[in-house]
């Protein structure tokens, strides 16, 4: 009798350890998932990158606007680095914010032929822009676009008399681009960009140098930026 009612105890017991183990392994606490990042905030870093310059100079006459059948195409290419700072916001998997940018620089170019020489020297370039993209978790695909700004130095040689004249001006255009970035962590993140800027067509009215002529500039620029940012 005492080993019937010691089985029975042992079989209980058995029974109910089972029980407990199968009802903490099908109803005990689930893992909470990890959290997805967000792009959501305000965000500062740095930027180095290569511009690649393009300009020319037509020649007009000043009394009647005529062109005089003379242009020059040159190159002004720089390294350059600078500071950024911005603010997203995200809505799902799709990232809008705004963005600005500032870069020193040091872009010089120009042309030489019997009747002349031109010097161009771009020495900063800013930006205000938009950002639209889309977000796969860490990984941001974006485009850009906004005002540009930047100041260019012109200089133009008389070889015959050494005289020397040209604006100096401040120029403001638009900028477009597309880049990636990516969230190392929650709060670092890296980037990758291009854009092209265009900063328009302006003329300057010889006065000294090359009286009775005018210069017309048209000054645009591609660029390479790799950045990293601290986001808040």
């Amino acid at each position: 009798m005492r080993r019937i009612a010691l089985t029975a105890t042992l079989l209980l017991a058995c029974a109910g350890t089972a029980s407990a183990a199968d009802l903490l392994t099908r109803k005990g606490p689930a893992l909470a998932p990890l959290p997805i990042f967000t792009w959501t905030g305000a965000y500062v870093g740095a930027q180095i990158g290569h511009s690649w310059g393009r300009d020319r100079t037509r020649e007009f006459f000043t009394a009647n606007g005529a062109f005089t059948g003379l242009e020059w195409r040159y190159n002004a290419n720089s390294v350059f680095g600078g500071l950024h700072a911005g603010y997203n916001v995200q809505l799902g998997m799709f990232v809008a914010g705004a963005e600005g940018d500032v870069d020193l620089m040091d872009a010089r170019g120009g042309f030489v032929d019997p009747g002349g020489r031109g010097v161009v020297n771009q020495r900063w370039q800013a930006s205000l822009r938009g950002r639209l993209g889309v977000a796969f978790d860490r990984v941001l695909l974006y485009g850009t676009g906004g005002a540009a700004f930047s100041n260019f130095k012109y200089v133009y040689t008389n070889p015959f008399t050494g005289q020397s004249e040209g604006p100096t001006t401040t120029r403001t255009g638009y900028t477009l681009g597309v880049g990636a970035e990516y969230a190392f962590t929650d709060n670092l993140t890296g980037r990758l960009e291009f854009r092209h800027t265009d900063y328009g067509s302006f003329r300057y009215v010889a006065t000294s140098a090359f009286l009775g002529l005018t210069g017309q500039q048209s000054p645009r620029t591609n660029a390479l930026r790799a950045g990293v940012s601290y986001k808040f």
